[in-house]
């Protein structure tokens, strides 16, 4: 029977979930080094007992807990163990950094040795070897323990670290101790490619990047959302740019300029998200989630909500449940009719279309501002969020960058601009 994997994924770190008192009384030893590790237990944690002998025969023995690291801020570095002093610089132990070079058995060997050898027996327990648990002839050089992280705390320091510095870690240490829920949702086994996505600026890639390289859903949200926004002033620009001597487009183009940001959003993309038909099969995904969606939208609701009136957002709400979310479903059905209509040989598919597209302005626009204003009048978000992000309000922004992106209307007028910014600039 095949063995089940240790560590159960959560975003991309990972849960240890160990009975600790299967390792209690184990000892180990390694002579190269000069150390020996006894392992028992202390207020429910996993400590281990260090003994070194120096090569005059000097003998020290510390004591530590082992405490679960969850995750790291990028700002630390991952070279050397980092030692944690508290406000009277006494030492309370080291936070061991898990990446490849964090495995090398250098300085403070004891401690490295410590954290590897914890990782190692931890894989053989889940592993439900624990009859087997001991440490391979070749431990030295067979350092292949996945990124994660482990704090060493001095036993004596345990129950006061515990008590007084383990809940603010995060902000005094930029290392986590907390567990997020694991968030299920479906497993991607295909990606359809994308050709001809215009970023204008680097700024632009910038922030793709940033959404790409967190694990964090909301944070990944306001990267994606934050390459819309940056596009407010660079359109703007360019359309005074290459406007035409006259002073009336001029005096609009500044009017729309100082806008709020919902409204400059919201003709945004009813000038270069136009395919509304796609965006309405994505806005189908939030009916799974009426309860965060009724929250954020309506009870929370602002002036630029399109839907204020209960009712009519009750009729939006039946179409979008049902499925019709499109001109023919929504004209043909008065029980669907969520705005007035006109006929088809008088736009009225335009108008709708519009409306559609003003109604997923005003979506993203409060999502982002759930996600960023923490603060009485904005849905706080929690960790059980998250799915609502993934499954709906994420891939509803990720079609409306897709259009923005590749609208050729756009990519030709910022051309445009370039070129007489660079005629300007010579």
């Amino acid at each position: 029977m095949k063995a089940k994997p240790p560590f159960p994924i959560v975003g991309n770190k990972h849960k240890i979930n160990m009975d600790n008192s299967n390792l209690d009384g184990k000892s180990f030893s390694f002579n190269s080094l000069g150390l020996e590790f006894a392992l028992f237990q202390h207020n429910e944690h996993l400590c281990i007992k260090i003994k070194e002998t120096s090569e005059d025969g000097y003998l020290t023995e510390e004591e530590f807990a082992f405490i679960e690291v969850t995750s790291v801020s990028n700002k630390l570095r991952a070279e050397h163990p980092v030692e944690i002093k508290d406000e009277d610089n006494y030492s309370l132990g080291y936070l061991i950094i898990g990446d490849g070079k964090s495995r090398k058995i250098a300085d403070l060997p004891n401690i490295r040795t410590a954290a590897i050898l914890y990782f190692l027996l931890v894989d053989q327990v889940n592993n439900a070897n624990i009859d087997d648990v001991n440490v391979p002839p070749n431990f030295e050089s067979s350092m292949t323990i996945e990124d994660r992280s482990i704090l060493l705390i001095s036993k004596d320091s345990l129950e006061r670290y515990q008590k007084k510095y383990m809940s603010g870690a995060d902000l005094w240490g930029g290392f986590s101790h907390r567990q997020m829920n694991n968030v299920e949702h479906e497993i991607t086994t295909s990606l359809k490619a994308i050709s001809d996505i215009n970023f204008p600026t680097n700024a632009h890639k910038n922030k793709a990047y940033y959404s790409t390289s967190s694990d964090n859903s909301f944070i990944r949200f306001l990267s994606k959302y934050q390459i819309i926004e940056l596009m407010f002033d660079y359109i703007t620009v360019a359309k005074i740019r290459v406007s035409r001597d006259n002073i009336f487009e001029f005096r609009d183009l500044m009017s729309a300029y100082g806008r709020d940001d919902i409204l400059l959003l919201k003709s945004i993309l009813k000038d270069y998200v136009q395919d509304s038909s796609t965006l309405a099969v994505l806005m189908y995904k939030f009916a799974e989630y009426k309860g965060t969606s009724f929250e954020i939208f309506q009870k929370h609701s602002k002036d630029s909500n399109p839907l204020k009136n209960e009712i009519m957002f009750g009729k939006f709400w039946e179409a979008l449940d049902s499925k019709k979310l499109t001109y023919a479903d929504v004209n043909a059905d008065p029980t669907l009719k969520f705005l007035q209509l006109p006929s088809i040989e008088k736009g009225g598919d335009i108008v709708f279309s519009h409306a559609l597209t003003n109604m997923v302005s005003y979506w993203i626009y409060r999502v982002r501002c759930s996600i960023a204003h923490n603060k009485i009048g904005e849905h706080i978000f929690s960790d059980t969020d998250e799915l609502f992000i993934i499954d709906a309000a994420e891939p509803l922004l990720d079609e409306v960058l897709r259009q923005l992106l590749t609208n050729t209307d756009l990519q030709k007028l910022l051309a445009k601009s370039k070129e007489l910014e660079s005629y300007l600039s010579n």
